[in-house]
């Protein structure tokens, strides 16, 4: 399986989707481009305060979907 890849502004806002995140969680890349990852990714509150409280430009983290 590929690795998914959402890049974000500096407000997490979505910017950019790859291929296999807009095929696995995603249905229309323009429908979900702007929008915030908390409300991306309801469910992953912990990955989302990683991401703050980190505050580095690039970084990798782990999300596990069913």
């Amino acid at each position: 399986m590929e690795d998914l890849m959402l890049v974000l502004d500096s407000q997490r806002r979505l910017i950019d989707v790859n291929p296999s995140a807009r095929t696995r969680l995603f249905q229309a890349k323009s429908s979900i481009i702007g929008t915030y990852l908390d409300d991306l990714l309801p469910d992953q509150g912990n990955v989302i305060e990683k991401v703050i409280k980190t505050n580095q430009p690039h970084q990798e983290i782990e999300i596990y979907l069913d």
